[in-house]
């Protein structure tokens, strides 16, 4: 396996580039290894968060890991891609910055922020939100996706679309296991009512 290479070093900061290969972190609750591995490899179902990048930054005195370029998280098998990421080892948060796009299975939606809660399987997207899974079409500011419980909450003047009806409201819940939808405050539906 091609090793990586120290670049800098200032203190307890370091830089490492790869040459060839991305960085990946494998963390539990805490780190337990820094490895070089072949990209686009997830464990499937996988407690670990793994976090692929093309430059990894670790400030040692702060517990932070910074990855640069090409970032991208796998946690389960959802999978997060951006072109910055930030982990918090204290507060095991996984922070994913710049053309965000998140995947799993059917659902795939895209902003500008994401962070990630290892330790609770929540992630929490920020900044024009968009959503697609299977027939529906969602837009929002926010949205809270519990992994383990398979929904998504939608909040700051969410609205969704499925097929020909167009829901709004001011908070909207989606469950992806049972498909159904949840508006909550000025819950309001437009539909096309079928030509004879």
């Amino acid at each position: 396996m091609e090793q990586g290479r120290l670049v800098k070093k200032v203190g307890t900061y370091y830089h490492f580039e790869m040459l060839g290969y991305r960085v990946i972190i494998l963390m539990y609750v805490c780190i337990t290894s820094i490895f070089a591995q072949a990209p686009n490899n997830p464990p499937a179902n996988s407690p670990k968060i793994t976090i692929t990048a093309s430059v990894l930054e670790i400030l040692g005195e702060q517990q932070l890991f910074q990855a640069i370029d090409n970032v991208v998280v796998f946690q389960k098998n959802v999978i997060i891609k951006g072109d910055r990421g930030l982990y918090k080892k204290l507060t095991e948060e996984v922070i994913i910055t710049r053309n965000v796009s998140i995947s799993h299975g059917d659902l795939t939606f895209e902003c500008s922020k994401v962070t990630g809660y290892g330790n609770k399987d929540l992630i929490v997207a920020e900044g024009g939100i968009t959503l697609k899974f299977k027939d529906i079409f969602g837009k929002s500011k926010k949205a809270t996706y519990d992994i383990q419980k398979n929904y998504i909450e939608l909040e700051g003047s969410p609205f969704i679309v499925q097929g020909e009806n167009r829901i709004t409201g001011k908070r909207m819940i989606i469950d992806f296991t049972t498909g159904k939808i949840k508006t909550i405050g000025s819950a309001n539906i437009q539909f096309e009512p079928r030509k004879k």
